[in-house]
């Protein structure tokens, strides 16, 4: 294409829309499907004289309504009724207990087989961390029983969905971004596969994933729990399915859900304290009023 003659003013930037028009049908078509087995559960409830709940449930049995108050394995602050601007939502801690720790960090070059760069890094500590693609989840189906899509947008939506409605939000206010509506790519693996192998993280822990460019055995236990901050908010955070990334002016890396949570944009300045002592922390959000810092136990 020929150049605009320079008398010519530019044209005017275009935003691009959220959501392409496909996305957005297949978006109404997903809330009919839960309408309806709302209605139906509210239909079963009635005739057999059940209490049905007043509010969406989410289980990692079902993706949408059902007649049971199972624990789901995420936060009480992850309700769809809560509103996160109220600070005496999340769980309350007099103290926050986390382990005193040092992470050794590294980008091994395979082929020289050797360290392009390492360093260690002193816990608690501040630096950036940038938005990661997805993990596919023990709750996402693709055609033909495969665990992985085959491409980094293959029914992502219904990915997308099912967490903004987790956290009571809408998709565009969580996914404000290109990149934040796609799986991982495929380095070394599938899209969505994150670096430990075929153990596929539930629906609470990918939400909440975090990772670092781990080296050696400074990589945490698969599910581990640590916690995180930005500005006076805290999160509990899943690490251990995920290395990366491979920049070393990077921190690390966290889940679109992690950023809405602690109300920060990419690539935001955050706070990564180390695991915590008490493992029984669900992920999401937690109000610590004060830390504690104790040597490690293991």
């Amino acid at each position: 294409m020929n150049p605009l003659p320079p008398t010519l003013p530019p044209p005017p930037e275009v935003r691009q829309p959220l959501f392409t028009a496909e996305e957005k049908a297949h978006i109404m078509l997903n809330q009919v499907e839960i309408l309806k087995k709302s209605m139906f559960l509210m239909s079963v409830a009635l005739f057999t004289g059940c209490k049905l709940s007043t509010s969406p449930i989410y289980s990692d049995m079902e993706n949408d309504f059902f007649l049971s108050n199972e624990d789901d394995g995420l936060s009480p602050f992850l309700s769809p009724k809560i509103n996160f601007d109220i600070p005496k939502d999340p769980p309350k801690e007099t103290i926050c207990e986390i382990e005193k720790i040092s992470v050794k960090r590294g980008k091994f070059n395979s082929k020289k087989e050797a360290y392009t760069w390492k360093d260690t890094v002193y816990l608690p500590k501040s630096g950036v961390f940038h938005q990661e693609g997805h993990l596919a989840t023990k709750n996402d189906n693709f055609s033909k029983n495969r665990i992985y899509p085959q491409w980094e947008t293959e029914d992502i939506m219904d990915h997308l969905s099912r967490s903004a409605k987790i956290l009571g939000a809408k998709v565009s206010d969580i996914y404000t971004n290109p990149w934040a509506k796609k799986w991982t790519p495929p380095e070394n693996g599938r899209a969505g596969q994150g670096s430990a192998g075929k153990i596929l993280p539930s629906v609470a822990e990918e939400m909440f994933i975090f990772n670092m460019m781990f080296r050696g055995d400074s990589r945490p236990p698969i599910g581990e729990k640590w916690l995180m901050s930005y500005n006076g908010k805290y999160v509990v955070v899943v690490g251990g399915y995920e290395i990366g990334p491979s920049s070393r002016s990077r921190l690390g890396g966290v889940q679109p859900e992690v950023l809405y949570v602690l109300g920060a944009k990419t690539p935001a300045r955050l706070t990564i304290h180390g695991p915590l002592m008490d493992q029984s922390y669900k992920p999401g959000a937690i109000n610590c009023e004060s830390l504690k810092y104790s040597n490690p136990t293991k």
